[in-house]
């Protein structure tokens, strides 16, 4: 018996642990429960005084409208009370509560980044850089629709850093959630099959960041394979060494490109090309006769 009731409670504080589904649903249950109780209570005690049908209304008018002691018809004033005490207890107490916590908790959610919505038409940015508030900045300009970035750093850190340096009129388009890009299930949630661009960057100071976007990258394409998409999606992938980025320029990866318009990229490489791309060396001498390209 002890062993029955323990697993009966276990289960009962899960799902209120659990979703806000699950926590509607057992208190519905309970006060149905309760209200069922109660009028077959006052079916059986009461037979004689008015008919099941008054008793239902009475019953079900004080549990609702706690307070209302002159509709008694049919039903002893004692029971009345009771009823108006459990309705003052799960109409006025934990009706209350319940949903002030539902409230608080998806608050709470949003805030972690652990909410997913139907995205479409959205950019994707896949890990948390220094550059993303610079990429977010450029796509605005460029009129792109929703942006996506997730990232298993702590959101509301990672929202603090990023809107810090960006203007308040992109907050709205900016939607941070957490999530593991080595993790099917997270990317999946991502909706890649209506997605129009995505930049994968990895997390700043990794130190396996490449190897965990070649991860990622596999991944994406998986889950691309398994959609409805016509055209390839352009991904652009950040690779933080050099050798890597290198090896994935001559690379071919037919699995990944039968589905992705792969674009490697280095920040270092980038930003040698636009500093000494196409520069020729001066002629200029300094006082010290050292010539300077």
């Amino acid at each position: 018996m002890k062993k029955i009731l323990s697993k009966i409670i276990r289960r009962i504080d899960q799902a209120i642990a659990g979703t806000i589904g699950a926590q509607l649903f057992i208190f519905a249950l309970a006060v149905v429960s309760l209200f069922i109780i109660l009028f077959v209570v006052s079916a059986v005690l009461y037979p004689a005084e008015g008919g099941i049908d008054v008793r239902f209304w009475t019953v079900m008018n004080n549990f609702l409208d706690v307070g209302g002691y002159e509709e008694t018809s049919g039903v002893s004033p004692i029971l009345i009370f009771i009823v108006n005490i459990c309705g003052m207890v799960f109409m006025g107490g934990l009706l209350v509560s319940v949903l002030t916590n539902i409230i608080t908790r998806r608050i709470e959610r949003v805030q972690e980044g652990e909410v997913y919505y139907q995205f479409k038409d959205h950019v994707i940015i896949i890990g948390y850089d220094k550059i993303c508030a610079g990429l977010i900045a450029g796509l605005a300009d460029k009129g792109c629709g929703e942006i996506v970035l997730q990232t298993v750093r702590n959101v509301p850190e990672v929202r603090h850093e990023l809107f810090t340096e960006l203007s308040k009129e992109l907050y709205h388009k900016i939607t941070i959630v957490s999530g593991n890009r080595t993790s099917a299930e997270d990317i999946k949630k991502l909706r890649l099959c209506a997605c129009t661009e995505i930049f994968l960057f990895g997390e700043q100071g990794e130190d396996d960041r490449d190897s965990r976007n070649i991860e990622c990258l596999k991944l994406l394409a998986a889950e691309l394979a398994g959609t409805n998409k016509i055209d390839k999606v352009r991904c652009h992938v950040l690779f933080y060494r050099q050798a890597t980025f290198v090896v994935f320029q001559q690379q071919d990866i037919p699995e990944i490109r039968e589905h992705i318009e792969f674009i490697p990229f280095n920040f270092c490489d980038h930003w040698a090309k636009k500093v000494f791309a196409d520069c020729e060396y001066s002629a200029r001498i300094s006082s010290k006769g050292i010539g300077y390209p």
